[in-house]
């Protein structure tokens, strides 16, 4: 390592005891600063910085480098307890979040720096692509909320709105196996979260409808010749919502409901509550259905 660096980026730089506050203390406090604790005769340590400084250097605005040489700062590694090097910290908030020892491979310490970066959030662009991903799901727009999910996640691999989006906006494509596939690509932790359970239920539930939307005009038939068969109609309403009529699969199940609301243990109810989550508690098509359920049920 060279003791001074001339053509690094500008969230990189060497600190000491007297600028050590305001670069890694209070600047801290905007947005997390990682310190890479070095020795010019430390071997491992001239492995590790350009694998730390090429990683910092390309989320420039997200996240600052310090580096300080104990041997020319004993006084901030004696406060620290850094006791062997190298040692990285990543400061935020004025504090020691997290950090790690040695000579890390490229891979680790990529991950370090997305974790750090995580500390303060989001951030803007996240927030901006979350809303348009959003949009783009409510216009059934499928294409580009993949576009939107995809860079949410180049920036936050473990974004749940954004894997969530993209496992809604893959089963709007009918690409049900896809979207199965990134749900088995999750951690354990992830696929428990209450976020992707709701998209996940939402794969069987689609997938069963489209399935079944082949047999729209049979299902009617039936249906014409026996009007008051109720599980025709629940048929025919899961048929109907997988070949995209939405409006036309609520009405049926409405009308099942006031027919008899606690056949087969409440089977129409449920489906159209589950066809709620599916389709979007807000979107138009449930909020007129909601409404008139309501007034089925307590009128």
């Amino acid at each position: 390592m060279d003791d001074n660096i001339t053509d690094n980026p500008s969230n990189i730089k060497d600190v000491d005891a007297s600028n050590f506050m305001a670069e890694v203390i209070e600047k801290s406090k905007e947005k997390p600063v990682i310190v890479d604790f070095w020795a010019p005769w430390c071997a491992p340590c001239k492995q590790l910085a350009p694998v730390l400084e090429k990683a910092v250097s390309n989320v420039n605005d997200k996240i600052s480098l310090t580096k300080i040489n104990i041997d020319e700062n004993q006084s901030i590694a004696g406060q620290l307890q850094i006791q062997s090097i190298p040692t990285v910290y990543a400061f935020y908030q004025g504090q020691v979040a997290d950090g790690f020892q040695g000579n890390l491979p490229e891979s680790e310490v990529n991950e370090f720096v997305k974790k750090v970066i995580n500390l303060a959030g989001p951030g803007q662009e996240v927030e901006e692509l979350i809303v348009s991903l959003n949009n783009s799901l409510e216009q059934m727009d499928w294409d580009n909320a993949k576009s939107f999910a995809n860079e949410v996640l180049k920036i936050d691999n473990v974004n749940k709105n954004a894997l969530a989006g993209l496992i809604e906006a893959e089963i709007g494509s009918k690409r049900f196996d896809k979207a199965k596939e990134i749900v088995n690509s999750l951690n354990d932790d992830l696929k428990n979260d209450k976020i992707l359970l709701a998209a996940v239920d939402k794969i069987e539930i689609s997938e069963k409808a489209f399935l079944a939307s082949s047999e729209i005009e049979p299902l009617k038939q039936k249906l014409k010749d026996n009007p008051n068969d109720l599980k025709l109609s629940l048929d025919l309403a899961v048929a109907l919502f997988g070949g995209g009529n939405i409006m036309e699969a609520y009405e049926i199940l409405l009308s099942s409901i006031e027919k008899d609301s606690e056949w087969n243990e409440q089977a129409a109810r449920k489906q159209l509550l589950a066809f709620f989550q599916t389709d979007g508690l807000n979107s138009e098509h449930s909020k007129i259905a909601r409404r008139k359920l309501s007034s089925i049920l307590f009128s």
